[in-house]
């Protein structure tokens, strides 16, 4: 049984069974702020697939302070990622 307490990390999600059948990975949400996975949970301990984009927005969203600035940086999306 998984708890608040069960890392992420442990659950069967959809996408370990693609990594196993060497597809490439990602996850992304809309905002760091959104947390499907760690609100209210451990979260993941490792990174859980192979593009995860959360830190990347956690960062952008400490050095800009709000959710706008996430959306849009300088007029440009991400730099033009």
């Amino acid at each position: 049984m998984y708890t608040s307490e069960t890392k992420q990390d442990l659950c069967p999600y959809v996408w370990k069974r693609f990594d196993e059948a060497n597809y490439l990975t990602a996850h992304v949400e809309d905002s760091p702020l959104l947390m499907a996975f760690n609100n209210f949970k451990v979260g993941f301990v490792q990174q859980p697939t192979d593009y995860y984009l959360r830190t990347l927005m956690l960062a952008v969203y400490k050095n800009e302070g709000n959710y706008v600035s996430m959306k849009c940086h300088h007029g440009d999306m991400f730099g033009g990622f």
